[in-house]
């Protein structure tokens, strides 16, 4: 070891060593997008359709990251196709009652998802006269 470090002990070269490893250990490569969530709001919402005068209700939902932005992408979902998921802007989804659907009251539960597997929702309940 004394031929190889000149004028280095062994204990000042283990002590350098342990610095560097400590250094090297530090850096907090970790990634802040892990620590995002997600919300959808409204978290409830109640919308209609009425046959009778051809008319009906709508909710936008929104979802959004816990740091205040918009996710750049947004899977939307529905639990029943009755209450429609309809059209979207990247992080706004318009619900809406089907149309096609007979006079009911039912609820759904209306998912937003990032590709990277954050996901929260929202209940919405569609009755229809």
């Amino acid at each position: 070891m004394r031929r190889l470090f000149g004028r280095f002990h062994a204990p000042a070269l283990t002590a350098l060593l342990l610095c560097c490893a400590s250094l090297l250990s530090c850096g907090g490569g970790g990634n802040s997008s892990s620590l995002l969530s997600l919300t959808v709001t409204p978290s409830s919402a109640s919308i209609m359709t009425n046959y009778e005068t051809n008319s009906y209700t709508y909710v936008n939902l929104t979802a959004m990251l816990s740091n205040g932005t918009a996710p750049p992408v947004v899977n939307w979902s529905t639990t029943n196709k009755c209450v429609a998921v309809g059209t979207t802007t990247t992080n706004i989804m318009q619900v809406v009652c089907n149309f096609t659907c007979p006079p009911a009251t039912i609820t759904s539960t209306i998912r937003a998802t990032t590709p990277n597997d954050l996901s929260a929702s929202s209940s919405v309940t569609c009755t229809w006269y």
